[in-house]
């Protein structure tokens, strides 16, 4: 969990930083607006960087998934390919006679 809690920290303050910004940005370019409309443009680019931010972890994870899937299918399918160990009880037999 150190991990995360680290990348979320990271993640606030870049989010923090480009709100920062983007108010500043919009302050500058366009002061005459109402409040009303910076505060509807503020939603439109928080709503695509959202949707942004959700397909890039959506897409990561499937592909993440599907390189897992890939892995256990592959695991699986040695598995059931191989040779027995013991092909027969007598060759158990043989081998335990073998030690002793």
């Amino acid at each position: 969990m150190p991990k995360l809690k680290g990348m979320l920290v990271r993640v606030a303050a870049a989010t923090a930083i480009l709100m920062l910004c983007f108010e500043s940005a919009q302050q500058l370019l366009s002061p005459h607006i109402t409040i009303w409309l910076s505060h509807f443009i503020t939603i439109c680019f928080t709503t695509i960087l959202g949707v942004a931010a959700a397909y890039t972890v959506g897409h990561r994870l499937i592909n993440l998934r599907q390189e897992q899937t890939v892995k256990t299918v592959g695991l699986y399918w040695l598995v059931i390919n191989q040779p027995p160990v013991v092909e027969s009880s007598e060759h158990l037999a043989g081998l335990a006679h073998d030690r002793y």
